[in-house]
């Protein structure tokens, strides 16, 4: 058997707890990780953004539907 996919993409994340926001980008099979926005663990103490409020609200449905199955 033999593979010869090539990866191409980027993705673009953010730690919780700092907000670090960074990029993951595959050329070629090549990732690359880069720094976009330094992270501050002060801000793990302000609210949650909208879209963590939503994500936590889908987890918490998720876990409730299971749990009753």
């Amino acid at each position: 058997m033999s593979c010869d996919h090539v990866l191409n993409g980027m993705v673009v994340g953010s730690r919780r707890d700092t907000r670090e926001l960074y990029s993951l980008t595959v050329r070629d099979n090549e990732v690359e990780v880069e720094l976009l926005w330094p992270g501050n663990p002060k801000w793990s103490d302000y609210p949650r953004l909208a879209y963590q409020t939503q994500i936590d609200r889908f987890r918490s449905w998720v876990a409730d539907r299971r749990a009753s199955e």
